[in-house]
Formats: C-alpha cells, structure tokens, sequence
C-alpha cells in the first residue's frame, strides 16, 4: 500500500532533572503557569511531533527541583535538539531561572547533562510510534464514515469482500496505515498471578499460589541435591530463610515506629482535583521519601529492576498485571525520593481501585520501602490492601503538575490498540476467519 508508514521507532523516556535556587521557586512556578495556558501553547511553547506524553513539575520538598519528562521516539538527543529548537525561547527563560545559560547550544548541552535514568518503564502501546498513533486514528475514522455511508451495500457482500472495499477506499485516499507487527510477550504472567493470590482469603488460591512461587524459587537448583554440590542447595534455601526473616524484622522495626496519619490538607487536595478530569486522560506526579537503610534501598531497586523487566517483555499488550488503561508510567530514584509518573484513562479513585484490586502486591511491594505506607507483610502482603489508608497516602504525597501535555487527549489504551489493530489490518488481503474478526471489529 502506497501510504504505509513503515516501522515505528522505539519509544523512549527522558527525565530531565535540574536543582531550583530558593530565590528562583516563585518565578519558575510562575513562568509555568504561563506556559500551561493555551495562548503559550499556541505561540511560543510547541513540543517535537515525536512527543507523546510530557510534564513539567516542580518538586518542591527540598532541596527544590525541576522535572521535565517526556514519553517520546527515537533517538533522545536528537529529541532534545527538536524540543530546544521548537521552544527556545521559552526554555531558555525557564532553565535560565535555574542556571546561567547564553545560547541554545548551551541549553542543549545543559538539558543533556541533567537527564536521569528511569529505574521503570512501561508503554501502553510498545514499537508504535506518534505519527503512526494519529495515522490509525484518522485512519478508523475515515474508515467508519465510509461503513456508515455504504452500510446497505456492504450487508450483502462477503467479509473479506467488505475489507478488500473499505482496503480500496483507504488507498485512494492516501491515508498512511502502520506496518503489521507482532510484539511478542514472555509467558511469566503465572508468576504474578502467584504473587497476587499467595495473599487472597481463598486458600485454594493460595495453595496453588504456594505450589508456583515455590517452583519458581527452588526447582532451578533442585538438580543439585543428586551431586556433591547439594551443600549449596541447602546454603541457598538457608539465606531465603534469614533473608525473609531480616526483611520481617525490619518491617516489624518500622511499624513499632509508627505510621504517621496519612492525611492531606485539604486545600491540597483541592489543587489537585482542579487538574483532574478534563479530558479522557489524566495524569499523577508522586513523590515520596525513602525510608533510611541498605536493606530497604536494595529491595526498592530489586523491586523496580523486576518491574521493568516484567513491563518489557510480558506487559506488553495494552495491559499492566491486568489494568488496560495506564497509556506510560515509570518509577525514579532522586536522591533519596521515589518518583512516580503516569498517565492514565478514567478518574484517580477508578485509576487506584483498578491498582488495588489487580496488583495490591505490586504496589506494596514497590511503596512499602517508602515513609507513611501503609504496614506491609514479607514485601508483598497487606500494604495497598489498606485501600482508604493508601489513597489517603496517595493524595498526600502527590504532587501539582504545573504544565501536562498528551498528543492524544481523548483517546483510551483501548481506543488507539484497537485503531491501531484495524488500521494494520489494511496493509494486505484479508480471507477467512481473519476477515471475519476484522469486519467485527468496524
């Protein structure tokens, strides 16, 4: 087909990350006020096309700094040269409020130096680039005005005669469609299965949970009890046992302490419901400080290393542990502060409810090394659970994003996977059953 677009590139995340001087705050906050309006955007402040989600968020818990993030194609210096290029001006005001800058060259180089690596990313639609988001849409949209318009005359005619009709029509017009490909997913969802129900009321599926995690942990080695290296097998169920016991004390130590009330202010949270809910989408910042120890830091980075290993080859089909509507998130260490950004469908209550209900071990197992979570069991036990106490905690460790952008704004997961799904399907005859499925789907 004429108009198709090739393979996407490979999405990217890039955090920016720059100290505020204490004299600058009140201007940078300002200076981002005016940048989220809609006559900035329209004049001076325009983001590369390759863009599909960005930020930018003062952290205000000192020391004080400024986050830019993006969710974006291709190669990221060549990213940030666009973004310099596209908003100079504008950036060179902002950035200037935190260093000394002379030039967009300079800012550039700046920008550069001051990235941070996420320690987790997930992508909602992997190996799909922007323009090839926005081709599919237009795509779906011309092709359900053509259904709509010929309905009559598609009723009486087979389903790949109907898809080799609405094929014609889309390459007359010369609409781009995305190649077809195929992202492939490593069969470990059992695993969190295993972990999600090792804590439910139902014991049958807490037994079959016991059976997996068990396998998982011990079978790879089982093999060395019939030689003389069984010692290490039993030197290796030893250390699980003392490290298990460790991470129970420590958890044990830390709510002896106390958990302080998880309570926002209200006029906080009134900020932060200002921003929510104008669009399909919304988006969270959240911020919190990591709890003091080795012991607690090497579980977080173990924690997140599994989190985007998980994301990269089995969460990879529009869905996170089960919840179809996060579009990009990622975890951060700044310092000693965890980060957290996402985008998301639908409210924040159904967002978090959604977490809880299909991946309460998940978050527990990431936050529960975090201050004022709620009181966790051997990493992935209670914690979230405690679901009026956790979004409590939620609200009163999120932060305002002062400037939020999405390319798609009234678009679900659901919504761009699935016009993403018909709009390839266009790219070659179609027969069979693959018709069939395809013609369902308009």
């Amino acid at each position: 087909m004429s108009g198709n677009l090739g393979r996407g590139g490979r999405q990217r995340a890039l955090t920016i990350v720059v100290d505020v001087p204490r004299q600058s705050v009140s201007a940078v906050r300002e200076l981002l006020s005016e940048m989220a309006t809609s006559e900035a955007r329209a004049n001076n402040l325009r983001l590369p096309p390759s863009t599909h989600f960005a930020r930018w968020v003062l952290l205000d818990q000192a020391p004080v700094k400024l986050a830019f993030e993006s969710n974006h194609d291709g190669n990221t210096r060549e990213y940030l040269r666009q973004l310099v290029q596209c908003s100079s001006a504008t950036l060179q005001k902002l950035y200037g409020l935190c260093s000394k800058l002379k030039s967009s060259s300079e800012l550039a180089v700046y920008l550069e130096r001051h990235t941070v690596k996420s320690q987790a990313f997930y992508m909602g639609y992997p190996h799909f680039s922007a323009a090839e988001v926005r081709a599919a849409l237009e795509t779906r949209t011309h092709v359900q005005k053509y259904v709509n318009a010929h309905r009559s005359e598609l009723l009486s005619l087979r389903a790949d005669e109907v898809h080799a009709r609405v094929r014609g029509y889309i390459a007359t017009s010369g609409l781009p469609v995305p190649a077809p490909r195929k992202v492939r997913s490593a069969p470990l969802r059992w695993l969190t299965n295993s972990l999600r129900n090792i804590f439910v009321p139902d014991p049958r599926k807490r037994v079959y949970a016991a059976f997996g995690l068990g396998a998982f942990l011990f079978l790879p080695l089982s093999p060395l009890l019939a030689t003389p290296l069984a010692p290490v097998y039993g030197g290796y169920l030893l250390l699980l046992l003392v490290f298990a016991a460790v991470v129970r004390w420590r958890e044990r130590r830390d709510d002896a302490i106390g958990i302080e009330e998880p309570r926002a202010p209200h006029e906080h949270v009134r900020r932060l419901m200002q921003d929510e809910d104008h669009c399909t989408q919304n988006q969270i910042t959240h911020v919190v400080s990591i709890k003091a120890g080795f012991l607690r830091r090497f579980l977080l980075r173990s924690v997140l290393f599994g989190t985007n290993l998980l994301a990269r080859t089995t969460f990879n089909q529009g869905e996170l542990v089960g919840i179809p509507t996060i579009h990009y998130a990622r975890w951060l260490i700044i310092d000693d502060r965890l980060v957290f950004f996402s985008n998301y469908d639908g409210s924040w209550d159904s967002y978090l409810g959604d977490f809880v209900d299909q991946a309460a071990w998940g978050l527990t197992a990431v936050w529960s090394h975090t201050l004022g979570f709620p009181s966790a069991f051997f990493i992935f036990g209670r914690g979230a659970r405690d679901i009026e106490r956790f979004k409590a905690w939620t609200r009163k460790n999120q932060v305002v994003t002062q400037f939020w952008y999405s390319a798609f704004p009234q678009h679900t997961v659901r919504n761009i996977r699935d016009a993403l799904e018909l709009s390839m399907a266009l790219s070659k005859p179609l027969h069979g059953r693959a018709a069939e499925a395809w013609v369902a789907r308009i």
